[in-house]
């Protein structure tokens, strides 16, 4: 169906199949959501797990643990790029890749790459490396509710810069440096806008950038360099001013 679903229906990401005309008993943490905002039976909702398009439902009982929904029709609706941005980001301290994920989520970007590079603060190995994987899927989660987005960017697990330029394939690859003289803008319109369903590949270094030897690496396996302008950028500007850009260049 291709109906238009009100802009101010309350969105909750739900991983489970979703099938028109049943019911749904909503996993706990979206029992919690509709706790929080105090939604109560006959409440109507936008529900989506991930794989296209969204769901109208109506709340029928709700309940301090559970939430019954009945899943009403599909819609059709996408908000994705008519190309695919993958955004490689160097891991960096603090909430900040938090807040590159979510605002990269809201910039359209397709697949997210956190990469470990060799200036980088934060080392993540083993069980941390697989909770901050787990918490950054609910920040995905989280920021696609609030974007209306429908279709999950994808994660990556934690990636070696070096494995990750070595393996890594796209139909035009970009490598943030301080000491590329072409503007992004330039090497965009040069390039060409890609045909749909193409990818992209930025690769953003760490607070103190990548060596010059990670850096040739990159473009000895293809990447591009390109400037982002004449001011230091802070790793968790670098990569949002760039989709920005392709953005403005290459339109959406």
């Amino acid at each position: 169906m291709n109906a238009v679903a009100p802009a101010n229906l309350p969105r909750f990401f739900v991983d489970a199949t979703l099938i028109e005309n049943t019911t749904i008993a909503l996993p706990p943490e979206v029992v919690r959501h509709i706790q929080v905002r105090r939604l109560g039976p006959s409440a109507r909702v936008c529900l989506f797990n991930g794989h296209g398009g969204e769901f109208h439902a109506v709340l029928r009982d709700v309940g301090r643990d559970t939430v019954i929904a009945h899943v009403r029709e599909h819609v059709v609706r996408e908000a994705e790029l008519p190309y695919a941005i993958t955004l490689a980001q160097a891991l960096c301290p603090g909430d900040k890749i938090d807040w590159i994920i979510e605002k990269a989520v809201e910039l359209g970007v397709a697949n997210f790459v956190p990469v470990q590079a060799e200036r980088g603060i934060i080392k993540l190995v083993g069980d941390r490396a697989e909770r901050r994987h787990g918490h950054w899927l609910g920040v995905i989660r989280a920021a696609c509710e609030q974007c209306t987005r429908n279709t999950l960017p994808g994660l990556q697990p934690i990636r070696g810069v070096r494995d990750f330029i070595a393996s890594h394939h796209a139909h035009f690859k970009l490598i943030a440096s301080p000491r590329a003289r072409r503007p992004l803008n330039e090497a965009l319109l040069s390039h060409g806008a890609p045909l749909e369903g193409q990818t992209v590949t930025l690769l953003i270094g760490p607070e103190g950038g990548f060596t010059d030897a990670e850096e040739a690496f990159a473009l000895q396996n293809g990447f591009h360099p390109i400037s982002l302008g004449p001011r230091v950028l802070r790793t968790e500007t670098a990569g949002l001013a760039a989709i920005a850009t392709i953005q403005a260049v290459w339109g959406q």
